[in-house]
């Protein structure tokens, strides 16, 4: 699938290794159950909105915020979900979505730190 790709992509290098190790990286572990829901979350990344924050001496950085709810239903509808099916990929998107956020927040607030220590190292 998808990640299989990703991982050859990055093994091999080139021009392309860079994109797929990053998508690699920001991903995070999922349950078996969640899995189907990947894909249309991919998807909708693409529209995440973000927070711009003030990072002092290193300028701004780029914080995920969690997608709108609605465009997570109006997803699970165009994928064709019925009965149960939407509120279960709401839920199922959702709660990716909230890992994704907390994952690359914590990722981001550590490269932050990083990047201060180095430029209060610089003195």
């Amino acid at each position: 699938g998808e990640i299989a790709a990703w991982q050859r992509m990055a093994e091999a290098g080139g021009a392309n290794a860079d994109f797929a190790t990053e998508r690699l990286l920001s991903r995070p572990d999922l349950p078996s159950e969640a899995e189907p829901y990947w894909s249309a979350f991919t998807d909708l990344d693409r529209s995440r909105p973000k927070n711009k924050v003030g990072g002092g001496m290193i300028g701004t950085v780029d914080l995920p915020e969690c997608i709108d709810l609605d465009k997570i239903r109006a997803e699970g509808a165009r994928e064709g979900y019925e009965g149960e099916g939407p509120e279960d990929c709401r839920a199922g998107m959702s709660g990716i979505d909230d890992e994704f956020v907390r994952v690359n927040s914590l990722r981001i607030a550590a490269e932050l730190k990083a990047a201060v220590s180095r430029s209060s190292n610089k003195r």
